[in-house]
């Protein structure tokens, strides 16, 4: 038997799983403490449930899944928006250090999931997607290649399960790696706590609410402006190039951004942005999670847990002995890697949490934590395109 949902059926069932999370994320503590988005609770909760219906009544729920790519398309547009590229300026040498690290990091996350995956003998995407797909890309990322791959059994749930483990993980390794490479290297500054946040307003992050309806009407027109030109470009040279549909409308949207930088015709409020991102991303990550199917997980739960495994080990090395090294050996090249961590595993939000929790403790590190919210909110999803894409070129 299933059970068909039309598209508001699915949109009132999603906001529902999402309003389900916020309950639960303020009733548990640990999903407060690592930081665990509330649609991940809520969806994992629906499919759970769903997974009880199917076992005992032998009932499936079909979702309409256009809705979701469309969300999907303005997430990422919105991402595009955010990557302004007078950053670089801003962030100095370090940046562009921290930038190339990240990128190192992010090839070596493939090769460890897909050479794992070859091990085991189960497809190569899906050692991709237990890669930088959903351990640098998060929820977020995962869902969207896991579309992509659907012609792939079990795809979607592998995505969501290995995002969701990697965001557990990058908010327990993070803090304790960092504490270690203090006291082991005697790194802490002699000025104590102090609020990290403060460290952004030299660089001209803190902005007064803005947020009106002349400001989110602009962003959602510059929003679609990305995601129609978007779907133009794919829809003729796309299936040529092998390169998923998002990908065009958040580059579209990076052009849209930093021309607007020179030609000044548009303001685009941050705070209205992030309203935006957030909201499609949360019912995005709602439909995709309510929609897991968790008894395809069941044969593939041995193979994904050692590569999880491995991929915490791969961070963790990598993190000292490429990143601490390379941004000095210092407190600030120790708070970078406690961010890296953070959105190395997990996401931006985990390594932010990582950092302030470090710096509450061992007294501020400005430039780091400019540099971990730049790499992490702003460019990471873009390199992070580019390599998988250098991955699915390769695998052919």
């Amino acid at each position: 038997m299933e059970w068909v949902l039309n598209q508001t059926q699915t949109i009132l069932l999603a906001l529902g799983v999402f309003f389900t999370g916020t309950l639960l994320h303020g009733r548990v503590f640990l999903l407060r403490k690592f930081n665990i988005p509330e649609p991940v609770i809520g969806g994992l909760f629906i499919a759970c449930f769903f997974a009880f219906l199917f076992y005992r009544y032998g009932v499936t729920v079909q979702i309409d899944t256009h809705i979701r790519d469309d969300l999907m398309l303005v997430f990422f547009a919105t991402v595009g928006l955010n990557a302004r590229l007078t950053l670089f300026k801003k962030g100095g040498p370090k940046l562009l250090l921290f930038l190339g690290v990240a990128i190192a990091c992010v090839f070596l996350q493939n090769a460890v999931g897909v050479g794992l995956a070859k091990l085991f003998g189960i497809h190569p995407l899906l050692g991709l997607i237990a890669g930088s797909i959903t351990m640098t890309g998060g929820h977020g990322t995962g869902a969207s290649y896991a579309t992509k791959f659907a012609h792939i059994d079990g795809a979607m749930e592998i995505a969501m399960a290995c995002a969701t483990c990697g965001l557990v993980m990058g908010g327990l390794i993070g803090g304790p790696l960092a504490e270690w490479l203090i006291a082991k290297y005697q790194l802490a500054p002699e000025d104590k706590v102090k609020n990290p946040d403060e460290a952004l307003e030299a660089h001209g992050f803190h902005e007064p609410e803005l947020v009106t309806t002349s400001s989110l009407l602009q962003i959602l027109g510059l929003t679609m402006l990305a995601v129609v030109s978007g779907r133009y470009l794919y829809s003729h040279i796309g299936e040529q190039a092998k390169v998923p549909e998002f990908i065009f409308v958040m580059f579209i949207a990076i052009a849209i951004t930093n021309l607007n930088l020179w030609w000044k015709k548009v303001d685009i409020q941050t705070q209205s942005l992030n309203l935006v991102n957030m909201m499609s991303l949360s019912l995005f990550l709602s439909i995709a999670m309510m929609s897991l199917r968790l008894w395809h997980l069941v044969d593939l739960a041995l193979p994904l847990l050692v590569i999880m495994m491995a991929q915490v080990l791969t961070i963790c090395l990598f993190s000292y002995y490429v990143t601490f090294r390379v941004l000095g050996r210092d407190y600030d090249a120790v708070t970078i890697v406690c961010g890296h961590c953070g959105f190395g595993l997990g996401a931006t939000p985990t390594a932010l949490a990582n950092v302030e929790s470090l710096t509450n403790r061992y007294g501020p590190a400005p430039s780091a934590l400019f540099i971990v919210l730049i790499v992490g909110a702003f460019f990471i999803d873009i390199i992070n395109a580019v390599v998988i894409q250098c991955y699915l070129s390769f695998m052919g």
